[in-house]
């Protein structure tokens, strides 16, 4: 796999944190950026964080000069030992352990990847080591995605929830004109009798003295 060496630390930067690697690792970071690999723990780490920070680029002469044998063993070693780690975690990459792990997996990744191999033989065993690292990167970075995508859409259902515990107020219903009333009923209503003309033959004779 071709990949620039810009590239390669890009990567670094985005998926390794420093604090998250051993003393080594820090190390290994530090002396293919030709920076000084002597120190406490927490003095490496510190030197490293801003070598990342800065994007600052490998060396390739340092590389070149990598014994390929050394790196190849090494390599496959720490990746046992991660994928055993690997089983045995429980976790979901959000973690503090988890994301120790994820960072631990990059580094070895990216370290795989500059080996200077040679011959045909080393090459095979790079891609072997290349193969199964980018299984166990991926691997943690799907679980930890769909965990995340998890408790995104677990709040989008929350939040689009409608709320029906709130007491609705009374829908506000037009007056009814008092000549609507009784829509259909032939009974005129007060005011209609008021102004309907009377007639004649409904008013009762008027009683005569004998």
């Amino acid at each position: 796999m071709i990949c620039s060496f810009s590239l390669w630390n890009l990567v670094s930067a985005i998926n390794m944190n420093p604090y998250f690697l051993i003393k080594e690792e820090n190390q290994y970071e530090l002396k293919i950026r030709g920076q000084l690999t002597t120190g406490s723990a927490e003095d490496l780490r510190k030197r490293l964080t801003k070598c990342v920070k800065a994007n600052m680029p490998v060396d390739p002469a340092v590389l070149a000069s990598l014994d390929v044998e050394g790196e190849l063993e090494a390599c496959e070693a720490k990746l046992n030992r991660l994928s055993a780690s690997i089983d045995e975690y429980e976790g979901e990459y959000t973690d503090t352990e988890g994301q120790r792990l994820q960072a631990r997996l990059w580094h070895n990744y990216l370290r795989i990847q500059r080996i200077p191999v040679v011959t045909e033989a080393d090459e095979g065993r790079q891609r072997k080591l290349l193969s199964e690292a980018k299984r166990l990167c991926d691997a943690a970075s799907e679980r930890r995605g769909a965990v995340e995508m998890g408790s995104e859409e677990g709040k989008e259902i929350v939040d689009s929830e409608p709320i029906t515990n709130k007491t609705q107020p009374p829908r506000a219903t037009a007056p009814v004109a008092a000549n609507q009333a009784n829509v259909g009923d032939s009974t005129p209503s007060p005011t209609d009798q008021r102004t309907q003309p009377v007639s004649p033959s409904a008013i009762p004779p008027t009683p005569h003295d004998s």
